[in-house]
């Protein structure tokens, strides 16, 4: 029977132990903090010599204000740019060691090469943002800006080619803080890069020189009009958007036409500028409403303001006609008029209601005939369309007053003004659209509107005028097509539905097919065991009297569900050798799979020693086919079908050959090379390590692989940086524990397309530096693709 004292004694033990873990676990203020990352691009060329002090005292209290946890990176330029340290700040102690880097530094390059500092700057944030896209990023520029660059450099970076490499790679947002404490000579170019590489929003305000395009004559049916256009930020700088147009003409149903406008392509200054454009009208008279559309395809941060301009011309032939028939009309009413007052006054005001009562009918029979249409609206939009009215009276413009029959949701306000032109009323009807209003499309607004004056005995005509508004041009509230399409936007359209719905047919077969086939890959892979073991060990000296003849590494690989194997003397090895000269676990043989091949290796264990090719080895060692394995007094010979993995040799004065391996022994001096396009193995050739620079593994051509796509099974290996003397930057993980000081080590790519592995040699390194893991999403359309696409190129 348990004591109930000492159980009340075990509970109140527990509750303490969980109320330190609270304690100790709690996430505290420091410990939530965002991380930052400091970027320091610092100009080392001569130019620099008199504000360099002032740079590195900048530099310095920057670094200074880095807490732990943060990550700095100073980066030099000059003729080229170096990375002269990334780390991340654990202590005090960190900090120190950064600052002491930059104290030796001093302005010793003859030329300054702007663009490349910037690229590389770029690219360092750029890699801090895929890691860690929350974290506070800021970059210190501290230069003095006066660009210098080598004239023999071929391909020579500007700020406009990093701009066209940079446009589908950096965020849609403000990502980073950018700092120029050094105030000198300002490099425009730069300035506008930096404006557009922050990623901030940019408005391109538009404003049309008039409406009115006025009349044309035909057969001349071409017209100028000017456009200013104000930028908010320099970033604009280089952006191109495309001019369309189109023309409606109500009074023909609604009949509209693309028409043709030069320039057809825009480009963007970093100031204000006016650019004319010129329009050719359709070969027909009318009164047409032209509308002027800003397409923007190249950078979605830009926004243009409006985005499309309402203008009004009119095309008439035979104009002298025309006014030689009004002035007819208009001199019979005087004279008819002033004629009859001097006859009987019944008959004077009679003729000249009725004179008057036919040009006035005419007139207003035309107004009447046309619909003031506003559309299609987006937000921020502002828009104008003019009617002619007629008042009766010499009324003032002031006292005219806009009544309408319907109600316009809000943020949508109408506004009419009126002018006197050429003795006609003209009411312009403003529409304002807010930036925070934006209808859904199909949205439509139908209704009249109508003009009073105070003056009893002043009359406005048209007494009412039929209005509308809506937001898409081709739908209505009754999903009844209203205006013409273009039938080029209708075979697109047409085109695309087509698109969608096989698309959708195919998805209703693929899409079971491929739920098969992953329920099949998940029944193979976890419920029939595999093992990347392979070969066999062929006993060549046994010294007891058992019998064996060989190990067959894959057999025993599957029986134990396992990708190593132990040796030793004891039971509990999985390769049992009793003997005394064997301790009871000497060694272990294991395995690491990359997509070149799968490559075997034996390590000691427990500070035994084991032989490899009559060598003594205390570490790890790679062994391939026909080595010879000395574990205590048993020999064996590993046997493996060998299949000649095609490489690419890069020596170390730029040269590079690819060819298969003959023979393959890291630590041997040379190893045998077969040339791509030699004739025989006779003509293979003994390469010296002392010579390269590193060897790269061609990746394997193969079938469709779920891991690969998944982006599993992670090579065993921490993540390095390795920095080779002639400045290429190669990132993956280290294999193996001998790797920092072993003559050359195993590095697996972070990512690339044809590399499977790299053997490099460390007499070609500059430095290696240990990162934090590398941040793999989940879904990858470039892992997609390689797994997809197996390489065949070889």
């Amino acid at each position: 029977m348990t004591d109930p004292i000492s159980g009340r004694y075990r509970c109140g033990l527990v509750a303490i132990l969980f109320a330190l873990a609270a304690v100790l676990l709690w996430p505290t203020e420091a410990s939530t903090a965002k991380s930052r990352d400091l970027v320091v691009v610092l100009d080392v060329s001569s130019s620099m010599f008199d504000l360099f002090d002032t740079a590195k005292a900048e530099a310095k209290q920057f670094i200074s204000s880095a807490q732990v946890g943060d990550r700095v990176t100073v980066i030099t330029f000059g003729e080229k740019s170096n990375l002269l340290i990334r780390s991340r700040v654990k202590s005090s102690h960190t900090i120190g060691r950064i600052l002491s880097e930059v104290d030796m530094l001093s302005p010793v390059d003859l030329n300054t090469n702007l663009p490349m500092a910037m690229e590389r700057g770029l690219r360092e944030m750029e890699q801090f943002y895929e890691e860690d896209p929350d974290a506070e990023r800021t970059l210190m520029w501290l230069s003095d800006d006066k660009d210098n660059p080598p004239k023999d450099i071929p391909n020579l970076i500007t700020f406009s080619s990093l701009k066209e490499e940079h446009s589908n790679r950096m965020p849609d947002h403000n990502w980073f803080v950018f700092q120029k404490p050094i105030e000198t000579e300002t490099h425009q170019e730069m300035d506008w890069f930096m404006d557009w590489a922050k990623r901030n929003h940019m408005l391109l305000r538009v404003e049309a020189a008039g409406r009115d395009l006025g009349s044309l004559t035909l057969p001349q049916n071409e017209t100028e009009f000017t456009v200013t256009f104000t930028p908010d930020s320099a970033g604009v700088w280089g952006t191109s958007f495309s001019v369309v147009a189109e023309v409606i003409d109500e009074e023909r149903g609604n009949y509209t036409a693309s028409v043709p406008v030069k320039p057809p392509v825009v480009v963007c200054d970093s100031k204000p500028w006016t650019q004319a454009f010129q329009i050719s009208l359709p070969d027909r008279t009318g009164s047409y409403v032209c509308r002027v559309s800003f397409v923007l395809p190249s950078d979605k941060l830009l926004e243009i303001q409006p985005p499309q301009l309402a203008l009004e011309a009119r095309v008439r032939a035979e104009v002298s006609k025309i006014a030689a028939q009004a002035e007819t009309i208009e001199k019979t009413f005087d004279t008819q008029y002033h004629a009859t007052l001097q006859n009987r006054a019944s008959q004077e005001s009679s003729f000249a209601r009725e004179i008057r009562g036919q040009l006035v009918g005419e007139f207003v029979k035309a107004v009447e005939r046309k619909t003031v249409v506003f559309g299609p609206i987006v937000s921020g939009g502002q828009y104008l369309e003019s009617t002619p009215l007629v008042v009766t009276g010499d009324v003032p413009t002031e006292s005219i007053q806009m009544k309408s029959s319907f109600t316009l949701p809000e943020g949508i306000e109408l506004q009419p003004q009126f002018r006197k032109e050429e003795g006609k009323v003209i009411a312009d009807l403003c529409l304002l659209v807010n930036e925070a209003m934006l209808p859904e499309d199909g949205w439509e607004v139908k209704g009249f509107i109508s003009f009073l004056v105070d003056n009893s005995k002043a009359k406005v005509t048209p007494a009412a005028i039929p209005i509308r508004f809506y937001t898409r041009p081709d739908i209505s509230a009754w999903g009844r097509r209203e205006l013409a399409m273009n039938p080029a936007y209708a075979r697109v359209s047409g085109a695309a539905t087509a698109l969608v719905q096989l698309s959708l047919k195919l998805a209703k077969v693929l899409v079971p097919l491929a739920i098969l086939w992953f329920f099949v890959y998940l029944v193979k892979r976890y419920f029939f065991v595999t093992t990347d073991l392979v070969g066999m060990l062929e006993i060549a000296k046994n010294p007891t009297k058992h019998r064996i003849r060989y190990f067959n590494l894959q057999r025993l690989g599957k029986l134990k569900k396992r990708n190593s194997l132990t040796i030793g003397r004891s039971r509990k090895a999985d390769i049992v050798l009793p003997h005394p000269s064997v301790a009871d676990i000497q060694a272990k043989i294991m395995t690491t799979k990359i997509d070149a091949s799968i490559i075997i290796f034996i390590q000691p264990l427990e500070g035994n020693q084991i032989k490899v090719n009559d060598i003594t080895y205390s570490r790890q060692k790679e062994i391939s086919d026909c080595d010879k394995l000395t574990i205590g007094e048993f020999v064996f010979v590993y046997k493996r079908p060998e299949v000649y993995r095609e490489t690419v040799v890069h020596y170390a004065d730029g040269a590079n050959l690819r060819g298969t391996l003959i023979s393959w022994d890291i630590d041997s001096p040379n190893f045998d090379f077969l040339p791509i396009n030699a004739p025989s193995l006779n003509s293979k050739m003994s390469i010296n390590f002392n010579e390269l620079k590193m060897v790269t593994f061609i990746r394997k051509a193969e079938r469709f692989s779920l891991d690969r796509l998944l982006g599993s099974g992670r090579p065993i290996g921490y993540p390095v940086e390795v920095f080779f003397k002639d400045g290429e930057l190669l990132e993956g993980y280290m294999m193996g524990e001998t790797g920092e000081w072993s003559k050359r080590f195993y590095v697996i790519p972070k990512d690339a397309e044809e590399i499977a592995l790299v053997l490099v040699e460390r007499a070609a390194v500059e430095s290696v530096f240990k990162r934090d893991p590398f941040k793999q999403s989940f879904f990858s359309l470039r892992r997609v693709l390689r797994a997809l696409v197996p390489n065949t190129s070889h």
